[in-house]
């Protein structure tokens, strides 16, 4: 985040100065401005009122981020994109966004199977002891994300953008407007190794947002393709046709490569091969008579297990609707959910499993 803030100076200095040696005010109106003013209007008066002003003006105090701070930070970088870039710019823009995504998947990857690149460099082990104390090699991965649903979010945001890339690619190729196939290895290794970190971050939530991202690209491309093709002189089976060829435009080997990654790996809805064969294997064994009832486990959920997270997150909503009660115009303050929380704490949360967690968010 501190190398976020620094460049978003340069930027925004870069921009400044550009004004000055052109003499002219370079600013583009966009649409999105009055919401843009309206949500920097919101935060900077919940932050005056807020609680804490300290954390809501840095963020919270081990991330550095989400107060307004970065707030305005956001701001000014997505208004110096507007005012700078002309559409020229923008395919360069989301190119380089999918190079950083390979980046962020190859980092990530290694993590499921026992790897942290962050350990190789903090103390030269290739393991995961450096930040976990469970060395679980399948656990849940997150990068430098810090949280596997983080990762999950970042990466179902560029998912679309690898599957377009490499359409586009495959296109080029086909028509004999591009000879070089290295950009479509690059997009299909981006976007298969991509599905393969959504698999290994374990987010439910992650998935359902990706599903319904590429189900709002493919019927935003199949209205596209019905409006190019589409003549109301002819039957709309006929005018069809010419879609066949556009489905094809993305190889089928990319098809099957994802259909075989959901397979080996299986989702956090369906089962690996692997589970479907145990299923198929294994065979009915006479059960012992069962036993007596025997008397409910005493302690804490902790100590007799874990408690399902959409429990948990149900009581941390209703406390959150509680903080709302007690704030209802500005909130308690930018990200000042941590402290202001507990001061309306359901009673059942300290019977679940993460009871001693300090939850700074009301997740989802």
């Amino acid at each position: 985040m501190i190398l976020t803030y620094g460049l978003t100076i340069i930027i925004a200095m870069v921009w400044a100065w550009r004004m000055i040696s052109e003499k002219r005010l370079i600013w583009k109106r966009t649409p999105f401005l009055w919401f843009l003013v309206a949500w920097l209007v919101s935060q900077v008066l919940s932050t005056i009122f807020s609680i804490d002003p300290h954390t809501s003006i840095f963020g919270y105090y081990s991330r550095f981020h989400g107060g307004l701070l970065s707030s305005v930070a956001y701001a000014t970088l997505f208004m110096a994109a507007v005012s700078n870039f002309d559409r020229s710019d923008v395919k360069p823009l989301l190119k380089s966004l999918l190079f950083g995504s390979l980046g962020v998947v190859l980092y990530a990857v290694p993590e499921h199977f026992g790897v942290s690149p962050s350990c190789v460099l903090i103390n030269g082990q290739f393991t995961t002891e450096c930040w976990a104390t469970n060395t679980n090699p399948h656990a849940r991965i997150f990068g430098t994300f810090g949280q596997p649903n983080w990762l999950a979010a970042y990466l179902i945001m560029t998912i679309p953008l690898a599957l377009a890339w490499l359409t586009e690619t495959w296109k080029k190729i086909t028509q004999k407007i591009q000879t070089s196939w290295l950009p479509l290895g690059m997009a299909g290794i981006t976007l298969l190794l991509s599905v393969l970190a959504v698999l290994y971050t374990g987010s439910r939530s992650g998935w359902l947002g990706l599903g319904l991202a590429l189900a709002i690209l493919f019927i935003g491309w199949l209205f596209i393709l019905i409006r190019q093709h589409f003549n109301q002189t002819e039957l709309l089976p006929h005018a069809l046709r010419p879609l066949a060829r556009h489905w094809t435009a993305v190889p089928l080997w990319l098809l099957v490569g994802i259909g075989l990654i959901f397979g080996i790996v299986g989702t956090p809805y369906t089962p690996s091969f692997k589970q479907l064969l145990a299923r198929s294997t294994t065979t009915p064994v006479s059960l012992p008579p069962t036993p007596a009832a025997t008397p409910p486990a005493t302690g804490t959920v902790l100590e007799n297990g874990g408690t399902d997270s959409g429990k948990i997150r149900a009581i941390v909503w209703r406390g959150a609707l509680k903080v709302w009660e007690r704030y209802p115009l500005l909130g308690s303050g930018v990200e000042t959910f941590a402290y202001s929380y507990y001061r309306d704490r359901p009673v059942e949360h300290n019977l679940v499993s993460e009871w001693d967690f300090l939850y700074n968010k009301a997740h989802n």
